[in-house]
Formats: C-alpha cells, structure tokens, sequence
C-alpha cells in the first residue's frame, strides 16, 4: 500500500523544493481568521461576548465563560485547518501528493511501537535523489490521566530498495521521547557499539551484533561530526530496506522545514552511495546470522 503511493504520479523531489511561495503555518492562520473567514471569526468574538454578557446579567455567572470557550474553541480549529493548509499548501507548490494521515502498519521503525495513541498525519510523499520517500508527523503517548506524556516528531523516511539493512539506531540523547523510552525496546542480539569520546555525549549507536564494522563506515567520524554540527538532536535509524531521521520538534514554519531538508540532503549525499554498495556486505551477514 505505501509503495504503490508512492509510485502513483510521484513528481515531487524533496532534493529539490521551493520555500519562497509558502506562508508559514501562524501566516495561514491569520490569512483564515482574518482574510478568508473574517466576518464569521468576527461574528464569533461579537455573539460570544454578547452571551456572556447577558448571562452576568440574568445572574448566570457561573456560565459566563461557556460563550468565552466558544471562541478558544472556534480559534483552535481554525488552526489546526492552518497547520493542515501549511503542509498541504506546500506538497501543492512542489509536486508532492499530500495524505493527511496513513497507516501506523506501514513504517517499520522502532519509535513506531513505543507507547500508544500512536498517529501519523500530513504525509507528503516524493523522492529523495533516485530514493522513494516520505515525509510526515508522528505522535504516541505513554502513560495516562496525570501521568500521561505525548511525544511528536518530524519523519523523513527513504526507501532504499537494493539495500536490506539490519536493525541499526543512533540515537541523540537530546532528543526527546525516544531516549526516554528506549529501556526494553531492545531488538534480539542487539548491542551498543561504543562511540569515540568526542560523541559519546551526544549519541547512543545500536546495532545487530556482528555487523559493527559495516555499522562504523556509515557512522564515520566525519559523518558524526556533520551530523553533531549540524543538527545534533537528529536520530537515525536503519531498518528493513528503508531509513528514517527523526527530529524531536513538530515542524509549523518555513524556516524550519527548510532547514530541516538541507540537513537531510546533505546526509544522503553523503550516504546513499555507501549505502547501496553496503549491499553485497549486509547480504552476506544476512545469511550468515540467519536474519
């Protein structure tokens, strides 16, 4: 299912996006509240203060601010319609096919089983360079009532389909959610490759024993030291054919998403052909681990 939407008139390419045409999701907003729609959110504002007036004034005071939550509930939604607007805008601008939401089963990384409530929503589906991928939020919860936590994410997942990988994370430990989470989600005969000390601090690599060597050519010094320079709270996983880089933020403005893209185009550039030669080399460890 998620690579039939893919292939299905993809023209888009995230290696190559325009920002200079998109708003920013605040700027979609006020362009609704008060270009679009300016007359309705007027009339909300007006009609909710003229209930909550005559309430206080027949003596209902205890539900004067009902009318007041209409319009903290009327804004809310109005901005979640922007946020929609904000990505779909831009998936419109640059030949990208926009999906509000998708299927939990169709990703295969580990974050993906953590917690519950687990959605994936605003899903812009390209390529990558010659790779499939796609791009969307992902948000679960762990714990409830008081204790309830929800963790959301930036996505970029890439399909590699010469290359089958082996269960592979590093992992930021600024990041959020996924560090505070990761304690039992362990993959079997998963280790932690230990990392120079220049890294240490702001990783944890994981990866399928025996593959270590394979593992330390794609997350080279010069790789790491790219990737803690750049965006330090990225984590990386490898996992089946495909790639994911998660970013601990909800992207809403352009800036953002533009920065997140140059950051993730260098890191294919500077993976891709590593990774398709890894091939042949993860191949062989295939069949001699029996995955």
């Amino acid at each position: 299912m998620q690579e039939e939407n893919i292939n299905k008139n993809t023209t888009g390419r995230f290696d190559n996006l325009d920002f200079n045409s998109i708003e920013c999701s605040s700027l979609v907003f006020k362009r609704l509240a008060w270009k679009e729609k300016k007359q309705i959110s007027i009339t909300v504002i007006i009609v909710s203060i003229i209930l909550s007036i005559y309430l206080a004034l027949i003596g209902f005071f205890n539900f004067i601010l009902l009318p007041l939550i209409g319009i903290m509930i009327y804004f809310v939604l109005l901005s979640e319609k922007a946020k929609n607007l904000f990505m779909k805008e831009f998936a419109d601008h640059n030949g990208l096919i926009y999906e509000p939401l998708a299927q939990i089963n169709d990703v295969t990384g580990s974050l993906f089983k953590i917690g519950h409530s687990r959605y994936i929503t605003h899903v812009l589906i390209g390529k990558y360079y010659d790779y499939k991928a796609k791009f969307f939020y992902y948000t679960y919860s762990v714990g409830y009532g008081r204790h309830k936590i929800t963790y959301s994410f930036t996505v970029l997942e890439i399909f590699f389909e010469k290359t089958e990988f082996p269960p592979i994370l590093l992992q930021s430990k600024k990041g959020r959610g996924m560090m505070a989470q990761r304690h039992g989600q362990r993959d079997k005969d998963e280790i932690k490759i230990r990392l120079e000390e220049e890294f240490e601090k702001n990783y944890n690599l994981f990866a399928k024993d025996g593959y270590g060597v394979e593992v330390m050519q794609i997350f080279n010094k010069d790789f790491l030291r790219f990737l803690k320079a750049e965006s330090s709270n990225f984590s990386i996983e490898f996992r089946g054919n495909r790639v994911y880089i998660y970013d601990d933020i909800l992207i809403r403005k352009k800036e953002q998403l533009k920065e997140f893209f140059e950051v993730t185009s260098k890191l294919v550039e500077k993976t891709g052909p590593l990774l398709n030669r890894l091939d042949n080399d993860f191949a062989v460890l295939h069949k001699y681990y029996n995955q």
